[in-house]
């Protein structure tokens, strides 16, 4: 079976990207926010793809929420990893 998470756009319902996991998925609108603004993710939704169910994962100020969330969190991991 096929697992994997997908980035699409509300208005359209297109898929903007697949990814093989969230954190790739994350760290990918953690980046379009930093060059575009965080307003651009409030178009977006995250799903969790499992063959043919889609489970929202986040979407619009939520998604927004979490990409912040992630990369505070990830920031720390690394601070913490690169301490002597």
């Amino acid at each position: 079976m096929n697992i994997f998470c997908q980035v699409k756009a509300m208005t359209s319902g297109n898929v903007i990207d697949d990814f093989d996991n969230r954190i790739e998925a994350l760290a990918t609108l953690n980046t379009i926010a930093k060059e575009h603004g965080q307003e651009e993710l409030r178009t977006l939704s995250l799903l969790h793809v499992d063959g043919d169910k889609q489970t929202l994962i986040a979407m619009a100020s939520e998604l927004i929420t979490l990409v912040k969330h992630e990369a505070i969190e990830l920031a720390t991991a690394n601070a913490t990893s690169t301490t002597p």
